[in-house]
């Protein structure tokens, strides 16, 4: 039996995985100058790489990038079996479980490449998670797609369409998380700079936390899928 969730406290958990996903690309990017949120950039650099034949140092570096995002999708896949609306504890124990394995991983092995390819496979595991609000799938490790729903929809409110007005203020939301756990980023790197991996566990652990508390209020708005 599945259940639902607050709409406030699902908008706020939804707001907190656009921070985490915009904290960990910036971490990622000072720590170890690769992206981990999206990859159109980063399957232009293997090209890049292949023409100034650097193919040997960086392309298969970028390639295994690309497979454990993928993997970390699969693994998503695997469990959740998209499609089944409501609450479902099993996010909420998968991040949990992501965010003390990564605090580990940041004492006792962030110098090792291995710590970057988890951070990574996070990623692609949250952005495969099947979330739903009010019948919108929803992607929060990448704006790309939030930017062009905000301006497409701001487009049909200036057109007379009301009824999207809450869509347009949904994606502000998400691009704002992501924009503040970048900026809090930059901020926390520059004063503890690795500790801030341990801090960001810490965190994505207590993120799944609230996702099992939110779980326990029901009030017939869709949850995540």
């Amino acid at each position: 039996m599945t259940r639902s969730t607050s709409p406030a406290l699902l908008l706020i958990w939804i707001a907190l995985l656009c921070l985490f996903s915009g904290a960990l690309n910036i971490f990622t990017l000072l720590r170890f100058a690769y992206s981990v949120s999206h990859f159109s950039g980063n399957l232009l650099d293997i090209a890049d790489d292949i023409l100034l034949k650097h193919a040997l140092e960086q392309g298969w570096r970028i390639l295994l990038l690309i497979g454990f995002f993928a993997l970390g999708a699969f693994i998503s896949g695997l469990l959740m079996r998209e499609g089944r609306g409501g609450y479902r504890p099993l996010y909420g124990y998968l991040m949990l479980g992501m965010g003390v394995v990564l605090w580990f991983w940041s004492r006792y092995g962030h110098e090792q490449a291995s710590f970057l390819y988890a951070l990574t496979m996070t990623m692609g595991c949250q952005n495969a998670l099947y979330i739903q609000y009010r019948s919108n799938v929803v992607r929060t490790t990448h704006m790309t797609g939030n930017l062009t729903d905000f301006g497409v929809n701001l487009g049909y409110l200036a057109s007379g369409q009301k009824d999207v007005g809450w869509k347009v203020w949904f994606s502000l939301m998400e691009m704002a998380g992501y924009f503040a756990g970048g900026a809090l980023a930059v901020v926390l790197y520059l004063r503890v700079g690795q500790s801030s991996f341990e801090w960001f566990s810490l965190a994505y652990a207590g993120g799944g936390l609230f996702y099992l508390l939110i779980g326990r209020q029901a009030d017939g708005v869709h949850g995540p899928a």
